[in-house]
């Protein structure tokens, strides 16, 4: 939970900084993090900053397109998961063209398909009695890790959830009234982090050491869960790529 806190703070601070360098730009012409490269350390920083952002945007992209692909897999096992990959292609590339302004209104679907998955997790730990995958029988609790060589991998995971700043200078840009981009940041991260803490805290109290990489990867291979909230979990989770990847 400290970790979880202090990227957030971190994050949060690092956003509203980027307005400031926004704002005081020379004529405005600031957009994207290579020019503040540039405009602080010169040309080559620009180059080093644009591929960064490049390959962190492309891995973003390729792992929303396999949740995408995998999520349909599982749902519909008839076709392959490539194939679901090539229709995922299909559907999310032209979407990254649509307008910031418009995608801003898909976005909220993405935020109820989040929030939904979160209420289907704690739905279904408090439907089961028994341990394992059961909020009324939790799972056995460590106060420190096991192996200390997970450590890193889960501050990684941790910092997860804020890594939406590649986007952000495009949405203080493209604000009507720019002058409210710091509370609008405050509100969404304070909503993700409440959504982000409680499925941390739920998730662990249910699984326990058996959680796996995807939370939802646990709700579709336990037994005990109706098969409804497992469909429901599947459409969802199919839906966040097509909100997410245009942003990206």
């Amino acid at each position: 939970m400290f970790f979880l806190a202090a990227s957030a703070w971190t994050t949060n601070y690092t956003a509203k900084l980027l307005a400031r360098c926004l704002e005081r730009s020379p004529n405005q012409a600031l957009v994207t993090y290579s020019d503040i490269a540039f405009l602080a350390y010169g040309q080559t920083a620009r180059i080093v900053v644009s591929v960064l952002f490049s390959l962190e945007l492309i891995a973003a992209c390729v792992a929303l397109e396999v949740l995408f692909a995998d999520s349909l897999s599982s749902l519909i096992p008839s076709v392959s998961n490539t194939t679901w990959k090539i229709i995922g292609g299909f559907i999310l590339t032209p979407l990254s063209f649509v307008p910031l302004r418009v995608l801003s209104f898909s976005s909220i679907l993405g935020i109820l398909s989040t929030t939904s998955i979160f209420l289907i997790v704690l739905f279904n730990g408090l439907l089961k009695p028994k341990h394992p995958g059961s909020l009324i029988d939790p799972a056995p609790q460590y106060l420190l890790p096991q192996s200390w060589l997970s450590l890193p991998m889960g501050i990684g995971l941790l910092m997860a959830p804020w890594s939406g700043h590649s986007v952000f200078p495009n949405i203080f840009k493209d604000m009507r009234h720019p002058h409210k981009y710091d509370r609008s940041v405050n509100i969404t991260y304070w909503f993700s982090y409440l959504l982000d803490a409680s499925m941390m805290v739920v998730g662990i109290l249910i699984w326990g050491d058996g959680v796996m990489d995807e939370i939802t990867a646990n709700v579709l291979s336990f037994s005990g869960y109706p098969e409804s909230t497992k469909l429901a979990m599947v459409v969802i989770i199919a839906i966040i790529p097509i909100t997410k990847t245009p942003l990206k």
